[in-house]
Protein backbone atom coordinates (compact mmCIF):
# COMPACT_ATOMS: atom_id res chain seq x y z
CA UNK A 1 0.00 0.00 0.00
CA UNK A 2 2.87 2.21 0.33
CA UNK A 3 2.80 2.84 -3.37
CA UNK A 4 -0.28 4.72 -2.83
CA UNK A 5 1.55 7.34 -0.83
CA UNK A 6 1.83 10.70 -3.13
CA UNK A 7 -1.39 9.28 -5.48
CA UNK A 8 -2.60 12.59 -6.34
CA UNK A 9 -5.79 13.43 -8.96
CA UNK A 10 -8.41 15.81 -9.50
CA UNK A 11 -8.64 19.68 -9.18
CA UNK A 12 -10.60 22.03 -7.65
CA UNK A 13 -13.25 20.62 -5.60
CA UNK A 14 -12.07 17.10 -6.56
CA UNK A 15 -8.41 17.36 -5.95
CA UNK A 16 -6.88 14.78 -3.70
CA UNK A 17 -3.77 13.09 -2.59
CA UNK A 18 -3.07 10.39 -0.30
CA UNK A 19 -0.40 11.45 2.41
CA UNK A 20 0.27 8.00 4.01
CA UNK A 21 -1.09 4.16 4.41
CA UNK A 22 -1.48 2.72 7.82
CA UNK A 23 -2.27 -1.38 8.48
CA UNK A 24 -5.36 -1.71 10.41
CA UNK A 25 -8.22 -3.84 10.92
CA UNK A 26 -11.62 -2.67 9.07
CA UNK A 27 -15.30 -3.74 10.00
CA UNK A 28 -18.43 -4.09 7.71
CA UNK A 29 -21.36 -4.76 9.00
CA UNK A 30 -23.65 -6.96 6.22
CA UNK A 31 -27.00 -8.28 7.30
CA UNK A 32 -27.41 -11.75 7.07
CA UNK A 33 -30.04 -13.82 7.66
CA UNK A 34 -30.88 -17.47 7.53
CA UNK A 35 -27.35 -17.69 5.78
CA UNK A 36 -27.98 -15.07 3.09
CA UNK A 37 -26.76 -11.51 2.93
CA UNK A 38 -30.10 -9.24 2.56
CA UNK A 39 -30.09 -6.00 0.83
CA UNK A 40 -31.59 -2.65 2.77
CA UNK A 41 -33.64 -2.61 -0.52
CA UNK A 42 -35.40 -6.13 -0.16
CA UNK A 43 -36.38 -6.18 3.43
CA UNK A 44 -37.71 -3.65 5.94
CA UNK A 45 -35.17 -0.99 8.03
CA UNK A 46 -35.87 -2.72 11.38
CA UNK A 47 -35.07 -6.49 9.74
CA UNK A 48 -32.25 -5.63 8.46
CA UNK A 49 -30.76 -3.81 11.48
CA UNK A 50 -32.02 -6.47 13.99
CA UNK A 51 -29.27 -9.38 11.78
CA UNK A 52 -26.44 -6.86 11.15
CA UNK A 53 -23.11 -9.42 11.63
CA UNK A 54 -19.57 -7.76 12.44
CA UNK A 55 -17.09 -8.72 9.44
CA UNK A 56 -13.41 -8.15 10.45
CA UNK A 57 -10.66 -7.93 7.89
CA UNK A 58 -7.41 -6.87 7.37
CA UNK A 59 -7.39 -3.92 5.69
CA UNK A 60 -5.01 0.03 5.67
CA UNK A 61 -6.27 3.40 6.36
CA UNK A 62 -5.05 5.86 3.53
CA UNK A 63 -5.02 9.56 5.50
CA UNK A 64 -5.57 11.77 2.59
CA UNK A 65 -5.23 15.36 2.19
CA UNK A 66 -8.48 17.54 0.23
CA UNK A 67 -11.77 15.10 -1.21
CA UNK A 68 -11.84 11.74 0.72
CA UNK A 69 -14.44 10.82 -1.72
CA UNK A 70 -12.92 11.39 -4.75
CA UNK A 71 -9.44 9.49 -3.41
CA UNK A 72 -11.54 6.64 -2.20
CA UNK A 73 -12.26 6.45 -6.38
CA UNK A 74 -8.52 7.31 -7.16
CA UNK A 75 -7.71 4.55 -5.06
CA UNK A 76 -9.97 2.45 -6.55
CA UNK A 77 -8.52 2.76 -9.52
CA UNK A 78 -5.41 2.71 -8.70
CA UNK A 79 -5.45 -0.72 -7.09
CA UNK A 80 -7.75 -2.60 -9.29
CA UNK A 81 -11.26 -4.41 -8.94
CA UNK A 82 -9.34 -7.12 -6.34
CA UNK A 83 -9.57 -3.97 -3.56
CA UNK A 84 -12.36 -2.00 -2.52
CA UNK A 85 -11.51 1.87 -0.49
CA UNK A 86 -14.42 3.81 0.99
CA UNK A 87 -14.14 7.81 2.40
CA UNK A 88 -14.71 7.04 6.27
CA UNK A 89 -13.91 10.83 7.22
CA UNK A 90 -12.87 13.80 5.81
CA UNK A 91 -9.51 12.58 6.18
CA UNK A 92 -9.55 9.09 5.80
CA UNK A 93 -10.28 6.60 3.41
CA UNK A 94 -10.47 2.60 4.26
CA UNK A 95 -8.76 -0.30 2.16
CA UNK A 96 -8.97 -3.95 1.74
CA UNK A 97 -9.09 -6.54 -0.64
CA UNK A 98 -13.12 -7.80 -1.78
CA UNK A 99 -11.54 -11.63 -1.64
CA UNK A 100 -10.69 -11.54 2.21
CA UNK A 101 -14.25 -10.01 2.72
CA UNK A 102 -16.26 -11.99 0.57
CA UNK A 103 -14.44 -15.25 2.54
CA UNK A 104 -15.19 -13.68 6.21
CA UNK A 105 -18.95 -12.49 5.28
CA UNK A 106 -19.45 -16.40 3.72
CA UNK A 107 -18.05 -18.12 6.97
CA UNK A 108 -20.34 -15.35 8.96
CA UNK A 109 -23.62 -17.18 6.59
CA UNK A 110 -22.51 -20.74 7.39
CA UNK A 111 -22.13 -19.64 11.32
CA UNK A 112 -25.49 -18.77 11.35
Amino acid sequence: MEKLIGLEGGHNETWFKVLDTKETTVKNYPSIKDGKVQSVLDVDMDDFLRHKKEVVVSGHFAMVAGNAVCAAEGIKDALGTEYSAVAVNPNCVEIYSVADYDEQVKRACESR
